[in-house]
């Protein structure tokens, strides 16, 4: 299963400690549970402001990753492109609707916009590009392959292209663009590990990172600056929120693994996790009253 960032690192003692002492005050959450019917696993991707929620899931008989919509009253449209794929994921979504996707075929890859039923092909300097995000401006982030290396992009509305490669990094690739111009992404230094990055066009590149909680993979930050993502403690997987200081494990009762790849600007996440015995299921997360 391919999430959006890799979770790795071992969490020291020092953060058990660190989550003990800010395990008061922090925000309680209502969480909502979701698989795309007969489906061997689902993951979420992306949650815009109205609640509706992006990802993909494992086909039944074929177990072929396939993308979906699933809106906020449940519904689900399966999100597949081009015919004959052998892997679809829907991704990044803006308020008109407009989602971002990538594909496999064969041995090739490349990328798409979905609206309402409709698919439109990507194709960034000559190459097909698998799009990750795109803003409520019509800006848009993915990456393609090139001579055997991804080169990350962002791109306007009017096709110009800014490349996206944090420097010095061996891989690097961005996922989400926000409405500010922000470009978060991830990038993989000579060591191999794997770390967070914003850029924007008047600041450069910066490293992200959450404090006293190495290993802490960041998957996406919100307009309010809060962090979201997964962490490795030695044993399973956890999703977390990173707010005002504050480190908080947000998952639902009972998962025993799991990881957050998306928060909107109203504070809901969006994640998958296991119980005992499942495969992955789908959740959101919302900030109780």
């Amino acid at each position: 299963m391919n999430f959006n960032a890799r979770l790795s690192g071992f969490l020291p003692a020092l953060v058990a400690a660190l989550l003990a002492a800010q395990a008061s005050g922090q925000p309680k959450y209502t969480f909502t549970t979701f698989a795309v019917p007969n489906s061997t696993y689902t993951g979420a991707t992306a949650i815009d402001e109205s609640g509706d929620v992006t990802g993909f899931y494992g086909a039944p008989v074929t177990g072929a990753q396939t993308g979906f919509l699933r809106t906020s009253s449940g519904k689900v449209i399966t999100v597949s492109y081009p015919p004959g794929a052998t892997s679809t994921n829907a991704g990044g979504m803006n308020k008109f609707g407009v989602i971002a996707g990538g594909y496999l075929i064969g041995t090739g890859q490349g990328g798409f916009f979905y609206h309402k039923g409709v698919y439109t092909n990507v194709v960034v300097d000559g190459q097909p590009a698998p799009v990750a995000d795109i803003n409520d401006y019509g800006y848009y982030v993915g990456s393609y392959l090139n001579s055997g290396s991804f080169i990350g992009f962002l791109a306007s509305p009017s096709g110009q292209i800014t490349t996206i490669q944090y420097p010095g990094a061996l891989n690097s690739g961005p996922v989400w663009v926000k409405n500010s111009g922000d470009v978060i992404g991830t990038y993989e230094d000579a060591s191999g590990n794997v770390h967070t990055f914003v850029w924007n066009a008047n600041s450069g590149y910066k490293t992200v990172a959450i404090p006293g909680v190495p290993g802490a993979m960041i998957t996406d930050i919100n307009s309010s600056g809060v962090m979201v993502g997964g962490y490795f403690n030695g044993v399973t997987n956890r999703g977390f929120v990173y707010q005002k200081g504050k480190f908080q494990i947000v998952l639902p009762p009972g998962a025993n693994d799991g990881s957050i790849s998306s928060i909107n600007n109203k504070g809901q996440v969006a994640g998958a996790y296991t119980t005992p015995g499942t495969m992955y299921v789908g959740f959101i997360a919302t900030p109780a009253p």
